[in-house]
């Protein structure tokens, strides 16, 4: 830009432009610095929390030595070893945590890996050695030397073992049970000269008396007949039961 030195105005305006644009590159040389500082702190702050973070992650990595997590549900047996999982192979077929001897109840008609049917067989004392060394011959002999008897689970419940509770006395471990009931008892009165009438649940007249349960001492000889399968269909059946649903049982060995 030209400036007519002879114009004191035109020189005046020029020096105070010069001096206002130095003063703008002064203030923005201040707001870069301060800019700069403002970013190191920031960068400082960041890498002190990323530091914190890390520490952190290292105390909860500290904390958690020695803690089983849980192993890979992949359907195989694992061990822990070195803080690690690995995969365990079960000895001759015996699974892992599971004894000998342990009873349990299937969905499926054949016994899984490892287990043989409690349905009373003679078994092998030798192929079934730590199954043999649990039961002994409990349940069984077998031909006295070479083999031992399995328990007989086929159609029956089973119940807790007393060992001296006293509510199921004089039994021994592995000892079979017939069913029973309790008594069914009961009265009827009767006149003389009058038939039996007006009888509910298990209590019927037979008629005429020939031959029956109970002879009443009238000219008619009237006979008092009893069955509990008139108090309901569940009443008549070949032994008493509960409520159940069949299930394969089988032991381990």
């Amino acid at each position: 830009m030209s400036v007519d030195p002879q114009n004191p105005c035109a020189l005046m305006r020029v020096a105070e432009s010069a001096t206002q644009s130095a003063e703008n590159a002064a203030a923005s040389a201040g707001s870069a610095e301060t800019a700069r500082d403002e970013a190191a702190v920031a960068k400082g702050g960041a890498e002190n929390a990323q530091a914190a973070a890390e520490q952190a992650r290292d105390e909860v990595l500290a904390a958690l030595e020695g803690v089983v997590h849980e192993a890979p549900s992949d359907g195989k047996i694992y061990g822990r070893k070195d803080k690690e999982w690995e995969e365990v192979q079960p000895a001759d077929g015996i699974d892992s945590g599971v004894p000998p001897g342990a009873v349990f109840f299937f969905a499926m008609d054949t016994p899984p890996d490892g287990y043989l049917k409690a349905n009373g067989s003679d078994v092998s004392r030798i192929a079934y050695a730590t199954l043999f060394t649990a039961i002994g011959t409990t349940y069984g002999a077998g031909d006295g030397s070479t083999t031992f008897t399995l328990p007989d689970m086929r159609g029956e419940f089973p119940r807790g073992f007393d060992d001296g509770r006293g509510v199921d006395t004089g039994r021994v471990l592995g000892s079979p049970q017939i069913d029973t009931m309790r008594p069914i008892t009961g009265t009827a009165s009767y006149a003389p000269t009058l038939t039996y009438g007006g009888m509910t649940g298990a209590f019927y007249s037979g008629g005429p008396n020939n031959s029956g349960d109970v002879q009443a001492t009238t000219s008619a000889g009237q006979r008092l007949n009893f069955n509990s399968a008139r108090i309901g269909p569940n009443f008549n059946g070949p032994e008493t039961r509960s409520r159940n649903v069949a299930f394969l049982a089988c032991i381990k060995y």
